[in-house]
């Protein structure tokens, strides 16, 4: 369950590169970090997230500058034996129950789902909104939220939080999900390529790798 090589190295890398908080003539570092499935099967890709944001939020990673994306619908997954908790970590698995509640007794630290973001969840989780992140469009996410959020028969939800980045800043995109070269799931069966990003972004381009991080 744990964050791959390729994520966990950029986290560091964003981390470790400058000051959390940007000085004098730097710019500021921000973070997307999208779960693009949903059910239980897929359990690792949003234990994943969850486990990049609390690296980042451990690191005194700003919450306004990070993004999360999942469809939010393990930790409360009838197939979930630990209702309300999502691990990552092996070591993390109880191997004893509370004497008193009779659940299993969960190590402090190991539920990633406490404090983990959901700016975007359920049918909010799509190729339209996380290319609106990525280009910053807030008035089309906007619209998108208002659409997603003014439905009574889907489950999701957002606020239109975008990326408000210019070319001096470090944007850290971590996809965790199915996919192709090229070519990144999202559920229940949409796509989004590349060449789908448009220009409102140009300078996340030349670093914009889209398998890097994919299990």
């Amino acid at each position: 369950m744990a964050v791959s090589a390729a994520a966990l190295l950029g986290i560091i890398g964003l981390l470790c590169g400058a000051s959390v908080v940007a000085g004098e003539g730097e710019g500021d570092k921000w973070a997307v970090l999208v779960a693009g499935s949903s059910g239980f099967w897929n359990y690792r890709h949003q234990a994943d997230v969850c486990h990049a944001h609390q690296i980042l939020k451990a690191a005194g990673f700003p919450d306004d500058r990070v993004i999360v994306m999942r469809y939010d619908d393990v930790a409360q997954n009838a197939l979930n034996p630990m209702p309300g908790v999502v691990v990552n970590r092996a070591g993390c698995l109880p191997t004893e129950r509370d004497a008193s509640t009779g659940g299993w007794d969960v190590r402090e630290g190991c539920n990633v789902e406490v404090g983990c973001g959901r700016d975007y969840y359920g049918a909010a989780v799509s190729p339209e909104s996380f290319i609106n992140v990525l280009r910053g469009d807030v008035s089309a996410q906007r619209l998108f939220c208002e659409k997603i959020n003014s439905d009574p028969t889907s489950f999701g939800g957002c606020e239109p939080k975008v990326l408000n980045s210019t070319a001096r800043d470090r944007v850290f995109v971590a996809f965790f999900d199915h996919g192709g070269t090229h070519m990144l799931g999202f559920p229940p069966a949409w796509k989004v390529s590349k060449h789908g990003l448009g220009a409102r972004k140009p300078h996340l381009l030349p670093s914009l790798t889209l398998t890097s991080t994919l299990l």
